[in-house]
């Protein structure tokens, strides 16, 4: 007798499509590289910067704080000396100290590090030049047995760094008093655990980064596709085996998943109607209602990693908001104090370690309120002087009459 095979017969099949998790980045040493890796195939500035261009509401957010932190430029209220002039005005041929603020400010807000090129004079005992280095184009060395990085690598393009023209080059790390001619201050916000490389402030919002980037992908694709439903897709031609299912699974993943490919159709061919696939459609309900929803949740979430407490401060308007002036000027308080001014210092401290091998004066950033708070004429009269209310308006400051006197009676014009 043909012993029978107690296993069920596999009617049917359902494969789960998982979402890929967005997890922090690892940065790893590896015996096969002098440099450490920037996360997932050493690329993680590049995600970043990505993600910057692709969500407006970050690229916003993103853009006045780079404002807010660059300021006005520097400045100093000491006097007035050569050699701080010059940093000021031409710290390279190519820059002025603006320049390279605006650039270092920029990377801070992005990325939470920036770098600068020092050159040391022919006597090497000078600081010759100070520039700008775009922060995607270094990667850390390997820490030595003091627990210090003693050189970093720089690379145009990390993508195609095996190739001759993109050979990464080694740069030793800046120490005061070094010989080397050419040197980089590699500075980084500090978060524990965290030896190599930053990570940027928001770091917890990144997902709905991600989500507001996709969002806008999906509506584009959909529009740009015919705004079909999703579908269910059920092949009727009997179940094959797994290593098939997932060969299909795969296939279809590839074409049709990702919201680039919202609202695209299949086209299918199959011997007759019997073992045709059915294609249901899957149309969720209310589905614009959960879009505004999560559009919301998305832009509470960005503002929040970006500490925002008020979107007027960056130029965002919500529905329904009302901003009074004396909120926005607490809001604007909490704002520049926990979140711009420790930028600033971060920045300016470095700048100001470089200069003061050549003695140049402690430099300031010179802030700039994104918000001006205006207020009623009876109140400014109350508390302006008559020059002050003349230059609110752009007028020249009133003329000094000089006091009546005997020998003066015409002194009021008459």
């Amino acid at each position: 007798m043909k012993k029978e095979n107690n296993a069920a017969k596999e009617t049917h099949a359902v494969e789960a499509f998982a979402l890929a998790a967005n997890d922090a980045p690892a940065f790893q040493e590896s015996a096969r590289s002098e440099w450490v890796s920037y996360g997932h195939d050493n690329a993680y500035p590049a995600k970043l910067v990505e993600l910057s261009q692709k969500s407006a509401l970050h690229n916003a957010i993103i853009s006045s704080k780079v404002d807010s932190v660059a300021g006005a430029g520097a400045t100093y209220e000491g006097e007035p000396n050569a050699q701080t002039d010059a940093l000021i005005s031409s710290p390279n041929p190519d820059e002025t100290l603006d320049d390279i603020l605006y650039k270092l400010a920029y990377d801070e807000v992005l990325f939470g590090g920036f770098a600068i090129e020092v050159i040391l004079a022919k006597d090497k005992k000078r600081i010759a030049e100070m520039r700008h280095i775009d922060f995607t184009c270094l990667r850390s060395g390997k820490e030595g047995e003091d627990g210090k990085v003693a050189e970093y690598w720089y690379s145009k393009c990390w993508a195609k760094a095996r190739q001759a023209e993109f050979k990464p080059v080694m740069v030793p790390a800046y120490a005061r008093g070094s010989k080397e001619p050419r040197q980089v201050m590699y500075v980084k916000e500090y978060r524990p655990t965290l030896r190599y490389y930053p990570l940027p402030s928001y770091i917890g919002a990144l997902a709905y980064v991600e989500i507001d980037a996709e969002i806008a992908n999906f509506h584009l694709a959909h529009i740009r596709n015919g705004m079909s439903p999703s579908l269910m897709i059920n092949f009727n031609n009997g179940i094959p085996e797994v290593e098939k299912r997932k060969a299909i699974k795969k296939q279809i993943s590839d074409t049709f998943t990702g919201s680039e490919n919202a609202g695209k159709f299949i086209l299918n061919f199959s011997d007759d109607k019997d073992h045709a696939p059915d294609v249901t459609t899957i149309s969720p309900s209310q589905l614009d209602k959960q879009f505004i929803q999560l559009q919301e949740t998305v832009m509470q979430n960005i503002l929040s990693g970006h500490k925002i407490t008020n979107p007027l401060l960056v130029g965002i308007k919500t529905p329904g908001q009302l901003g009074g002036t004396n909120e926005l000027q607490a809001s604007f308080a909490i704002y520049y104090s926990q979140v711009i001014e420790p930028l600033q210092k971060l920045l300016i401290g470095a700048i100001n370690a470089i200069g003061a091998v050549n003695g140049c004066s402690e430099l300031e950033i010179d802030s700039v309120a994104p918000v001006e708070f205006t207020f009623s004429e009876n109140i400014m009269s109350q508390i302006l002087t008559q020059d002050e209310m003349r230059a609110k308006i752009g007028y020249a400051p009133a003329a000094v009459q000089p006091a009546q006197t005997e020998n003066n009676p015409t002194a009021n014009g008459n």
